[in-house]
């Protein structure tokens, strides 16, 4: 007489079945997870989380030179230690640099991002009126920048100050007068006897001499007199 063959599997054997079946799961979980997309693939990064630059708007004058200072978010890119990326592996992948460049002007890069010191700096020169771009741009991650807009005002300009009483009056022939002129700097400084330069609409009417004397040549009549200096505006009266 033949038994009835039994067809289920001894609990040992089902125990251990199911045991390979949870780890198999975990494992698969745990492939998703370290095989994933890392996290520095991802690059969710904004331009005002990552890069942060001061002054973020700045006015100057030509000729002038202008620093920038760019701080990196460490947290912004996942990181191992401070602005180096990581791969899958979490292993330091590089070292952030920033980019800079301008519309106009002359750029020095003062210094770079370093794993104890996040940040960058710059310096511009400008070298025209206007109103232009400074970038900031990470070469980590493509189109991640941050700007800052530049003014450009002219440069200040020296000046010619009359400080004689305007429209000198000389009463009769052979008579005399003199024009006092100063010469305002562009910074702000004066001087009270510079080389001027002086001509006369009229000479054989109103004579002047390189002092900025006056002497009537006829008895009546008007000369319009032409102060001028080197690279400022001529003053006339």
């Amino acid at each position: 007489m033949k038994l009835p063959v039994n067809r289920l599997q001894p609990p040992t054997r089902r125990l251990a079945t199911s045991v390979g079946l949870i780890l198999l799961t975990f494992c698969f979980c745990v492939g998703c997870f370290c095989f994933g997309p890392g996290a520095a693939d991802a690059q969710i990064i904004g331009t005002e989380t990552y890069l942060a630059m001061t002054p973020s708007h700045v006015s100057a004058a030509v000729g002038d030179t202008i620093r920038f200072n760019v701080a990196i978010d460490p947290g912004a890119a996942i990181a191992t230690d401070l602005s180096g990326a990581t791969d899958r592996s979490g292993t330091a992948k590089a070292l952030e640099r920033i980019r800079f460049s301008s519309d106009d002007g002359d750029v020095s890069v003062l210094y770079q991002p370093s794993f104890r010191n996040p940040a960058a700096a710059a310096e511009l020169t400008v070298s025209r009126p206007g109103i232009f771009t400074f970038r900031a741009a990470s070469t980590l991650y493509p189109g991640v920048f941050v700007e800052s807009t530049v003014t450009v005002l002219p440069a200040a300009a020296a000046q010619l100050i009359l400080r004689s009483e305007p429209g000198v009056i000389l009463p009769g022939l052979g008579t005399t007068a003199s024009i006092e002129v100063w010469l305002l700097g562009a910074d702000g400084s004066l001087d009270a006897s510079p080389t001027l330069g002086w001509r006369s609409s009229d000479p054989g009417l109103v004579a002047v001499d390189s002092a900025g004397v006056l002497t009537a040549l006829s008895g009546r009549g008007s000369a319009v007199i032409t102060v001028s200096y080197p690279g400022v505006l001529p003053l006339k009266g």
